[in-house]
């Protein structure tokens, strides 16, 4: 029925056919079902006179009489009897369909989607995401991970947290965090291998990342400390870094850290920093981006949040 109704709302969209005056139906679906006048004006929120007036307009409209007055009341014949029978299905169907939408618009409003890069996920939003849940209990948070920076132009992606410059035209986006890059390892490695100065890698174990862009972070970080031209005693390599940090907080050996995701593992002593060389990344800083125009209420509480986890996280990257 719910079909037949939709069918017929697009022919009458499109000038093919006329319409009853929907206030008339209505009209007649409740006083048929309630067999009384001024118990269906009560329902319709309206006066019995305005009843009767709605129910003479689609009489004019049908050509016919739909119900005949009597001393006692009213009285309709079997063909409008079925046809009102018919119309409480339609409105039924009407009233069901627009639950269902009323439902799934809340739901709608309340999911809030964030696409950001595996890692960033795993080494620093999620670790503090509880305390965003907590904040905000009637949002269902949906994180889209990928290994590149998600489009915001799809339709279900409400802020995405990317690295870059900060530029991206069309879209408002505020610095989270600084990425600067340098060397890590665990503190039972360190404590078997000192290393004193930068040049003491040749007798360490590396860790890298053998995939782009990361497979530069090496490189870019020995230049910066001097010392572009040292092999290490070994190399292992990872596909990615979360991979390669896992990897050095175990004791396998060095790996490159970038500061946003090292923070809580130096905050604990998982891992510790054994030079104060730093440089920058070659991808940037860390920014959360939404839409310029119309951002939700849900977007501004998160935005908000992640601002103020911006300086939580920034104090104690700055401690080591």
């Amino acid at each position: 029925m719910a079909n037949k109704i939709v069918a017929l709302l697009i022919i009458w969209s499109y000038g093919l056919m006329t319409l009853p005056p929907l206030n008339g139906l209505l009209a007649l679906e409740a006083t048929a079902r309630l067999k009384s006048v001024s118990l269906a004006a009560r329902e319709l929120g309206i006066s019995q006179p305005a009843i009767s007036q709605r129910l003479r307009a689609l009489e004019r409209h049908f050509g016919r009489k739909l119900i005949e007055r009597t001393p006692t009341g009213f009285r309709m014949d079997a063909e409008v009897e079925a046809f009102a029978a018919r119309l409480r299905t339609a409105v039924q169907d009407l009233g069901d369909a627009s639950t269902a939408f009323r439902a799934h618009s809340q739901q709608a409003a309340n999911r809030l989607t964030i696409a950001l890069l595996a890692t960033f996920a795993q080494r620093w939003l999620i670790p503090r995401l509880a305390d965003f849940q907590q904040r905000h209990p009637e949002l269902d948070v949906r994180l889209m991970t990928t290994s590149t920076p998600s489009d915001l132009e799809r339709g279900d992606v409400d802020v995405s947290i990317r690295c870059g410059t900060g530029a991206w035209m069309g879209f408002t986006s505020e610095l989270l965090l600084a990425n600067r890059i340098f060397p890590v390892a665990s503190p039972r490695y360190l404590a078997a291998l000192p290393l004193r100065a930068p040049q003491d890698l040749a007798r360490a174990t590396c860790i890298r990342v053998d995939a782009a862009p990361r497979d530069a972070d090496w490189p870019r970080w020995l230049g910066a400390a001097a010392v572009p031209d040292l092999v290490p005693k070994s190399w292992q390599d990872y596909a990615n870094s979360t991979h390669a940090m896992e990897a050095a907080t175990a004791g396998l050996g060095i790996a490159m850290a970038h500061a946003p995701f090292a923070a809580d593992s130096l905050a604990a002593g998982r891992l510790v920093k054994p030079f104060a060389t730093e440089c920058d990344d070659t991808d940037g800083d860390y920014y959360v981006v939404h839409r310029s125009a119309d951002v939700p209420r849900r977007v501004r509480q998160f935005r908000d949040w992640l601002l103020g986890q911006r300086d939580d996280a920034s104090s104690r990257v700055n401690e080591f």
